[in-house]
């Protein structure tokens, strides 16, 4: 899970197409816009997380992510 200052749905639809390219086809990912932290969630059955990879794409869109603590 990850906190992200992504705030509404234009924002997800702008950051979905970087979401659909670093991963995989059968990955699912959702943001919980009502959440304080903005989380997203990534779920893949068959695709290792590049945590870092993901930081550093939504910091190139201009928007802030890190990782929750489990």
């Amino acid at each position: 899970m990850f906190k992200t200052t992504v705030k509404n749905k234009t924002q997800v639809k702008k950051v979905a197409p970087l979401l659909n390219g670093l991963l995989s086809p059968c990955a699912k990912w959702n943001f919980d816009l009502s959440d304080c932290d903005k989380v997203l969630r990534i779920e893949s059955l068959h695709q290792t997380i590049d945590e870092k990879v993901i930081i550093q794409e939504f910091q190139n869109y201009g928007q802030t992510i890190e990782v929750m603590p489990d």
